[in-house]
């Protein structure tokens, strides 16, 4: 063998082993890419929640002689109904009229429409019925009615809107036992007084309730992640001005409602433009996907509750609030928002903050119901929102920044008396200001 071969041959080596080494850096560069990609970060370290830890009755009341009555501490009445989940369910007696309950039963109210095919992922179902098919129709009321006969319980699911009733079956004394000791428990027990407004029933309290007011401190939630997941492509994504982020056609807007403490809103307009009618989402689908989104994220930040699932012909919106003490809170930074249109998200709404330590509390006494349907009743002259508009009042929980002097991250949950007109929630003015005076409010 001469020079000149052993010349080549080591020339050839180099060479593959060159072209070895670019193919292994391209692979690797590839792989950094596909890495990168794969471990963004997207939770913004809320928690994951099933469908039977947000959809909850906003009320339950104790129907007793007539009288109606609810738990006197709210945290209990989430107690009672996390029994009633576990409670083992048969659709043995499905098809009936709505019965008359009788003389003692529980009503508890939903402030959605609730699709029954999601009863499965609400209560325990004895093994035969797991698979069991359901109506195609929504709830809004689960009536529970104690069989005194047979320590049983019927469970009778209801539409106020459209009249319809799906029963099922408790066949467990213990259960019954459990559901007549709590109807019959006084000392657990207020009186409610039934208010008959617009051809609907509100349960208010007869007596003034009082309930704590709590100061807390907020951490905030970092928008990265949640651009993570909104935008398919990140390095497309540009800040143009303060917390406004865009990739040419979707945007994500940070909106400030106390000095440290946000709320964003995603657009996405693009599906806006294709959007097809009947090419939405069911009820049950919409509710389904809204938890399953937040859960990809990891977005329960506090306890919510489902409060509107609403479906038209081009798009459909569900909506969460935030719970404090077992009241909703409305506020901005307690109120989470979908809109989806053709099955793709249009529209997503959060708080961009989260409770942090509690730092103190104080009482507070709020009217009794019988004041505030005696201001809705008795106003002399027209009132500032037309009482034939009224659809709920309700005790809620209030956001306020603290005063001046103190720390921006600490905020005040505050209980007040809100009623609901044309779909939106106020506040239940104070006697003076609840008439509509031409030059002002008459006292």
């Amino acid at each position: 063998m001469n020079l000149e071969s052993i010349k080549s041959g080591i020339l050839a080596f180099l060479v593959v082993v060159s072209m070895v080494l670019t193919l292994s850096i391209w692979n690797f560069s590839n792989y950094e890419e596909i890495n990168e990609a794969t471990t963004k970060q997207i939770s913004i370290n809320g928690k994951d929640a099933e469908l039977n830890e947000v959809i909850l009755p906003s009320q339950m009341v104790f129907h007793q002689q007539n009288q109606s009555y609810q738990l006197k501490n709210r945290t209990d009445q989430f107690s009672f109904y996390q029994d009633i989940q576990d409670w083992n369910v048969s659709l043995s007696n499905q098809a009936a009229n709505a019965q008359d309950p009788g003389a003692s039963y529980v009503e508890m109210i939903y402030p959605a429409e609730i699709p029954l095919n999601l009863l499965p992922n609400l209560m325990q179902f004895s093994e035969e019925n797991r698979n069991a098919s359901f109506p195609d129709w929504s709830f809004n009321r689960l009536v529970l009615i104690p069989n005194h006969d047979s320590d049983s319980i019927t469970l009778s699911f209801r539409s106020t809107q459209h009249e319809q009733t799906f029963n099922a079956e408790v066949q467990n004394p213990e259960s019954y036992t459990a559901l007549v000791n709590y109807t019959q428990s006084e000392d657990a027990l207020s009186e409610l007084v039934a208010y008959e407004l617009n051809d609907r029933v509100i349960y208010l309290p007869e007596n003034e309730t009082v309930l704590s007011k709590q100061t807390y401190t907020t951490s905030s939630i970092a928008v990265g992640p949640l651009i993570n997941n909104l935008f398919p492509v990140t390095s497309y994504v540009r800040e143009t001005s303060g917390g406004r982020y865009i990739d040419g056609s979707r945007m994500l807007e940070e909106y400030q409602v106390f000095p440290n403490q946000k709320y964003m809103r995603f657009v996405n307009p693009k599906n806006e433009e294709k959007a097809q009618v009947g090419a939405g989402f069911s009820r049950e689908e919409l509710i389904s996907e809204a938890n399953l989104f937040i859960n990809n994220h990891d977005g329960w930040t506090q306890d919510y509750m489902l409060t509107n699932a609403e479906i038209n012909s081009e798009h459909s919106t569900v909506t969460f609030d935030m719970l404090f003490n077992g009241y909703p809170v409305v506020s901005k930074l307690g109120h989470i928002e979908q809109r989806w249109i053709n099955r793709e998200l249009n529209t997503y709404i959060r708080p961009l903050m989260r409770l942090s330590t509690p730092l103190g509390s104080e009482t507070v006494t709020l009217r009794s119901g019988e004041d505030i349907i005696y201001l809705l009743e008795e106003a002399e002259g027209p009132l500032t929102v037309p009482k034939k508009t009224i659809e709920d009042i309700q005790m809620v929980y209030t956001m306020s920044s603290e005063e001046e002097g103190y720390s921006s991250d600490i905020i005040t949950l505050e209980p007040a008396w809100f009623m609901k007109s044309n779909g939106r929630w106020m506040p239940v003015p104070e006697n003076g200001d609840m008439l509509n005076v031409q030059g002002g409010s008459r006292s």
